[in-house]
């Protein structure tokens, strides 16, 4: 008699030896990693892990068990459900922002002002810093002319001189940097308008559409 034959003959003594209770509300049969398969009156994880199903009396399977889920099968499991949670936040956020475009701008006119002041404001500190910095230009070609003077005398620089041409390059040094935040804040600025009045036009003309669709 084969290996399944002799589960088979174990499983219908058990059941008989079994109270009645006991047999009509438990009995496995299951495959264990190896491709066995065996029957029980009680679940067992081990004998269970390729699976199987549990019978009723008549031997009717009344509940599938699944098969367990090999390590690596459990790691890319946990990524998948890392990305798919990563996604309903993405989405969750992505529809607060558009409400929060919807009910912050009536009209599209509304959001093109909003960033015509904010790009106004930023072509103002532009300016500014370039102003700025002309003028730090002008003061250290002054300085350096009365070094290089001192020196054609053969004296030598005077200590305040070489400390406000130290002093001025390095208020250029954070003009520039200045300058050059404030010009990637603009093009930052101008992606974003572009990027929010293309979003507006979409959420308006959709709710437009669908108003249509409930006059009908």
């Amino acid at each position: 008699m084969s290996r399944s034959g002799w589960m088979a003959v174990s499983m219908t003594l058990g059941l008989a030896l079994a109270g009645p209770a006991e047999s009509a509300s438990r009995i496995y049969k299951c495959t264990n990693a190896g491709g066995d398969i065996y029957y029980s009156h009680a679940y067992d994880a081990k004998r269970c892990a390729g699976g199987g199903t549990q019978l009723n009396s008549r031997g009717v399977p009344i509940k599938r068990i699944a098969r367990q889920k090999t390590p690596e099968e459990l790691a890319a499991d946990k990524v998948a459900a890392g990305i798919a949670a990563q996604k309903a936040a993405d989405k969750a956020a992505a529809d607060l922002a558009d409400r929060a475009l919807t009910s912050t701008f009536a009209t599209e006119q509304e959001l093109h002002s909003y960033y015509v002041e904010q790009l106004t404001g930023i072509d103002s500190e532009i300016k500014a810093a370039g102003t700025a910095l002309q003028s730090q230009y002008k003061s250290l070609g002054e300085l350096l002319s009365a070094a290089a003077d001192a020196e054609r005398a053969n004296k030598p620089v005077p200590p305040r001189v070489a400390s406000n041409i130290a002093l001025v390059r390095t208020q250029m040094e954070q003009q520039r940097a200045h300058l050059k935040n404030r010009r990637a804040r603009r093009g930052e600025l101008e992606l974003e308008r572009d990027r929010r009045v293309k979003r507006f036009r979409e959420l308006t003309d959709a709710l437009a559409a669908r108003r249509a669709e409930q006059s009908e």
